[in-house]
């Protein structure tokens, strides 16, 4: 189970939007929360050099601001009888918070997706993306979509059984027994392009060929599940992939989307395509996303 969330915020509206989201996994896994806040370089103006004396006023005020607001998230999270602690770093947002994930050993780190510092251009060279690409742990992004603040209460987990979806599922797992939510497992199978050369008996045929495999990989899965089968809904669409996740999230009212990535990419990627960057995008809820065990480690080393 995860022990420790990292959660970063630049005290924007959309950061502060994140923070019920890490509250209620520090609750449901019982986890310690650590607060961050990176206080950005002071840049020198062209004509000259800043002397060390504003260096060090600048460093004071801004740690200052940032203990006062976050002494207020510390008063709310120890109402909940959260174990909360903080930190105030300096430098470059994303290298600190890649840092403070390692340093701290943090299961999670949880950031907004719209901040005042960079999260606007997601994935183009933003905080955001770099956190992601980078995490030696899991990242939950939480985009300006999320309004509803829903709970915890139903999980969706995409899966194409890949190796790399299947990394996921232990952390889908562990969250809906924690929890006790409704964890609906979700697989987009192909569909059959269009084509006058296949019959409709040819098209069906291949449609109903997918259908058994997915069923069995489902059957598969859940068989080295721990996971209690009244709390499983398996969910077999067919669509455009990211649509299907988005839309079931929709439709469920999910207040998480759990599901693997590939790092090191550039852009995440997921299956074929850059789908768990879509999701992210356009999500109506927080989305957790798990890489590869290997980019994990290698994150770890880096770090």
């Amino acid at each position: 189970m995860i022990a420790r969330i990292l959660y970063a915020t630049d005290f924007s509206a959309a950061s502060l939007a994140a923070w019920p989201c890490a509250t209620e996994l520090a609750r449901v896994c019982r986890a310690e929360l650590v607060i961050l806040h990176v206080v950005p370089p002071l840049t020198a103006p062209p004509e000259g050099f800043f002397s060390a004396d504003v260096f060090t006023r600048y460093w004071e005020t801004a740690r200052d601001e940032a203990e006062a607001e976050i002494s207020k998230l510390v008063a709310q999270a120890e109402l909940e009888t959260l174990k909360v602690r903080s930190r105030v770093d300096k430098g470059r947002a994303a290298e600190q918070i890649l840092l403070a994930a390692a340093e701290e050993q943090a299961g999670l780190v949880v950031v907004g997706t719209v901040g005042r510092t960079g999260f606007k251009q997601m994935f183009l060279g933003s905080v955001a993306d770099e956190v992601l690409r980078q995490a030696p742990c899991s990242v939950v992004t939480v985009g300006p979509l999320w309004a509803r603040r829903a709970p915890l209460a139903t999980l969706i987990y995409p899966t194409d059984f890949s190796p790399t979806a299947q990394e996921a599922w232990p952390v889908a797992e562990e969250l809906a027994i924690a929890r006790g939510a409704q964890l609906i497992l979700l697989h987009v199978m192909p569909e059959v392009p269009e084509d006058p050369r296949v019959s409709p008996s040819e098209r069906a045929k291949l449609e109903a060929g997918y259908r058994r495999r997915a069923e069995q990989s489902v059957k598969d899965l859940l068989a080295k599940s721990r996971i209690p089968s009244p709390q499983v809904q398996t969910v077999l669409a067919h669509g455009v992939a990211e649509e299907q996740i988005v839309n079931q999230a929709v439709a469920s009212g999910a207040g998480l989307i759990v599901m693997g990535t590939h790092g090191w990419s550039g852009l995440i990627r997921w299956t074929l395509g850059s789908i768990a960057h879509r999701v992210i995008r356009t999500a109506p809820c927080p989305v957790l996303t798990v890489g590869p065990q290997s980019h994990r480690e290698e994150a770890r080393r880096v770090s």
